[in-house]
């Protein structure tokens, strides 16, 4: 299509809101809602169009060996969760279902107040909410300039393991 990555991404944001009306869900409650990260190029005369949300990785290398990136989204976030889920893990251990059930309300918590809100240490999620258009990242690269781009997904490495994108996207 002569879609923009960028439009696009709003299709498919329109459509999960489509899916989230349907069941009733609604729009207000970034918890309860069908979700994705994401990490999308499209390549568009001589031009690299990239879209990042969440907590996805966009490296890339250029010909001349430079190392570009995209800052993955919703650090603060995540510390602020594996802390809380570490917590009630040590108030209940072994027992990974109580600690989950008293973990289950403070995630809930966490994305109403990080989820496409714009909040500082939060993250644009594709989840229907009108609130995510824009909320993501973008960049565009001259297509005969770069080598190697890698689009990966989420839950690779935890924050403390990331440190330095440059660094991480040299290792």
């Amino acid at each position: 299509s002569g879609d923009s990555l960028t439009q696009l991404v709003v299709k498919a944001n329109a459509a999960t809101r489509e899916i989230a009306i349907n069941q009733q869900i609604p729009l207000s409650r970034a918890d309860l809602l069908p979700g994705a990260c994401l990490a999308a190029l499209r390549l568009e005369e001589g031009s690299i169009e990239i879209v990042q949300a969440g907590d996805c990785f966009v490296f890339w290398l250029t010909c001349d060996g430079e190392i570009g990136f995209i800052p993955v989204q919703g650090q603060e976030c995540e510390r602020e969760r594996m802390k809380a889920y570490a917590e009630f893990q040590r108030q209940f251990p072994g027992d990974r279902k109580a600690a989950w059930a008293k973990y289950a309300p403070f995630f809930s918590a966490s994305k109403l107040k990080y989820v496409n809100t714009g909040t500082s240490g939060g993250y644009s999620l594709l989840n229907g909410q009108f609130e995510f258009e824009g909320k993501w990242q973008e960049h565009s690269l001259p297509a005969d300039r770069i080598a190697l781009i890698l689009l990966l997904t989420d839950g690779l490495l935890v924050p403390e393991e990331q440190g330095d994108p440059k660094n991480l996207a040299e290792s």
